[in-house]
């Protein structure tokens, strides 16, 4: 019997681990889609008020800017993004 209780003790604490895990990892996402939201929503404001001013130094911004790589839950800029093309 004592093996029976044990053995229902290790289910439940493996199905709270779980949960908890669970709880994590949904949590990190979400916090990495606020904020990809954000830099998206600021980017797209950014580039309509920079569009209104016609320059080579703004088209090179630009271009920088969808240079912007994730690595890892980071921001990185690419190598290319400073190069003109």
């Amino acid at each position: 019997m004592e093996k029976n209780v044990l053995g229902a003790m290790i289910l439940e604490q493996e199905k709270m681990l779980e949960n908890a895990q669970h709880r994590i990892v949904v949590e990190l996402c979400r916090s990495r889609l606020d904020l990809m939201r954000h830099i998206d929503q600021r980017l797209t404001v950014d580039r309509a008020m920079i569009c209104a001013i016609p320059s080579v130094a703004v088209v090179q911004a630009l271009r920088a800017l969808r240079q912007i790589e994730w690595v890892g839950g980071r921001m990185l800029w690419s190598g290319r993004a400073l190069n003109r093309s």
